[in-house]
């Protein structure tokens, strides 16, 4: 059986996850986890640390068994057909996946063997992945020779070589420089709008989710707090962000809960920062408390929600009650 099939529409499934649940020993991981994943879809898998974003990343790959549910690709369960589904699945994990003994070009040639490329295709091809991620002038290098960023490159050089329809990425781009890290996102969007390739990324970067994903999956306690797009996320986190830099800057949070509309307040390196409702109507009743604690405001500084914005909201659970009851 042959699980490749051409990609016609984003609408179409490619992994459909039901009722997951996971637990290592007594430590439930993930419980009733449900969504699914179209064809052409790039899927963020978003939380706090210890949330399930790998745990998840690995069933889905084949590689742990859940405790209850499961998982069709394209409408087959792995249990079915293991070897049919492992065969469109691309996994680039966080940890380090190269062969410190070989050259680049030798784990080059190593992904195209293991992805069963043809003897006549496999320089064609892993000398396209070199020059996509800019490693040519690394080829004749050992691992030992490069930086982590070069190694996260050359790593993410399978899921070029790779014909899988499905690729599973484990914070991709950690370590790589700015340059590097635009590269494969541009790479990323080619592979999931070009190639209809079905793409899901576990990240800790909001930039990155925001950046290439057409819905983000907020994972807390094991549980889907929310499946959405960014858009709509930070629509719905409806706080504008205000930065309030003072002198003497703030060493602890100011006594100023009495302002209205007032969600949230941190302080960023002695920044005041407020996530703040009907901005028109309260700002100044914030910036007057503030000059009450008895400072001078140097700047302020307002701008629109942002993903890390609604993912506090998330886990502060006033997004996710919003979300719910849409």
């Amino acid at each position: 059986m042959s699980l490749r099939k051409p990609m016609d529409s984003i609408t179409d499934i490619a992994i459909s996850v039901s009722g997951l649940s996971f637990s290592y020993g007594t430590n439930a991981v993930l419980n009733q986890v449900s969504l699914s994943v179209g064809q052409g879809e790039v899927l963020g898998l978003l939380g706090p640390n210890g949330a399930g974003k790998t745990t998840l990343l690995h069933i889905l790959a084949t590689l742990l068994k859940p405790r209850d549910g499961g998982v069709t690709y394209f409408g087959i369960a792995a249990s079915d057909d293991l070897n049919g589904v492992r065969g469109n699945l691309c996994l680039i994990p966080q940890e380090r996946a190269v062969d410190i003994l070989l050259t680049v070009a030798g784990n080059l040639k190593l992904y195209a063997l293991l992805q069963h490329v043809r003897a006549n295709r496999i320089q064609e091809i892993t000398r396209k992945a070199a020059v996509e991620l800019d490693l040519v002038p690394h080829l004749r290098k050992t691992v030992f020779q490069l930086s982590g960023g070069l190694i996260r490159r050359l790593q993410f050089a399978n899921a070029l070589i790779s014909e899988a329809p499905i690729l599973l990425l484990d914070e991709p781009t950690l370590g790589i420089d700015p340059e590097g890290r635009r590269r494969i996102w541009n790479l990323i969007r080619d592979q999931a709008k070009d190639k209809g390739r079905t793409v899901i990324i576990a990240t800790n970067d909001m930039g990155e989710a925001d950046a290439l994903c057409d819905r983000v999956v907020f994972l807390r306690h094991g549980t889907t707090a929310a499946v959405e797009s960014p858009e709509r996320l930070k629509a719905l986190s409806t706080a504008t962000v205000v930065r309030v830099q003072t002198s003497p800057v703030f060493e602890q949070l100011p006594q100023v809960s009495n302002v209205p509309g007032l969600v949230d307040m941190s302080i960023d390196h002695g920044v005041l920062q407020v996530g703040l409702t009907g901005l028109s109507g309260n700002l100044l009743t914030l910036l007057y408390a503030v000059q009450d604690s008895g400072r001078a405001i140097e700047s302020v500084n307002v701008r629109p929600p942002s993903l890390e914005d609604a993912f506090a909201a998330l886990v502060s659970h006033s997004l996710g009650r919003e979300v719910a009851q849409e």
